[in-house]
């Protein structure tokens, strides 16, 4: 029985063999797309049957449901940094668990950690490293006030046994500052006592004792170095 002594159309699917192994109908007797959606049954597309081929992969964005990837199908350490839209990480998705928290200090820039960005009083004693020599180390005299350096000249003598004060015109100086000073240091200063009495706006008042043992210090420059503390 040849295909000419068969009428067109009339072959059924009971005509053909459905037997496992030998079905009547392999690859090479279907048409090209000719297998449609409505052809396949519902749930027998199975992994194998997809495309895994690099760059031709069978599922792409497209044919994912929004919100459709779960934990559960992403693989151990799969999400790596180019999948991540930039800008998109919020603190809610940052582990904040003890021992483990996300940011350690190997992933926080240099310099990144400016003032705003520290609680207050977090930093205290154990954040602060010890005093040393080098520059970059332990908190510097600029780190705990303003500092700066002023002269007193008298115009006048200052009686022996006796103090004078001289308000002295120091800019960044606010009123009630606790100013450290160093002095006085010049030529003709030894025999002198000096503290600060007062410090208003932009001014430290510097009483100057006179313990020579005669009246002077007119004409003399009175140096001093301060730190003023806010």
């Amino acid at each position: 029985m040849t295909s000419a002594k068969i009428q067109d159309g009339t072959i059924a699917s009971a005509d053909l063999s459905s037997t496992p192994g030998s079905e009547a109908v392999d690859t090479a007797n279907i048409r090209d797309s000719a297998v449609t959606s409505a052809k396949i049954l519902d749930g027998t597309i199975a992994s194998a049957d997809l495309s895994s081929t690099g760059g031709s992969e069978a599922v792409n964005t497209a044919n994912i449901r929004d919100l459709a990837v779960t934990t559960a199908k992403i693989a151990g350490s799969a999400v790596t940094s180019g999948k991540i839209q930039d800008g998109t990480i919020a603190s809610a998705d940052l582990s904040s668990t003890g021992g483990s928290e996300a940011v350690a200090t190997a992933n926080i820039q240099a310099n990144a950690v400016t003032s705003t960005k520290i609680a207050n009083d977090a930093v205290n004693t154990a954040q602060v490293a010890d005093a040393s020599t080098s520059a970059s180390v332990g908190l510097k005299k600029a780190d705990i006030g303003l500092t700066g350096s002023f002269t007193v000249t008298p115009g006048a003598n200052i009686n022996n046994g006796r103090c004078t004060d001289f308000p002295t015109t120091v800019n960044g100086v606010a009123a009630g500052d606790q100013v450290i000073l160093n002095g006085p240091t010049g030529v003709s200063t030894t025999g002198y006592g000096s503290h600060v009495v007062s410090t208003a706006a932009n001014q430290i008042t510097v009483r100057i004792c006179n313990l020579t043992g005669a009246n002077a210090g007119n004409g003399v420059a009175f140096g001093f170095t301060y730190i003023s503390i806010h």
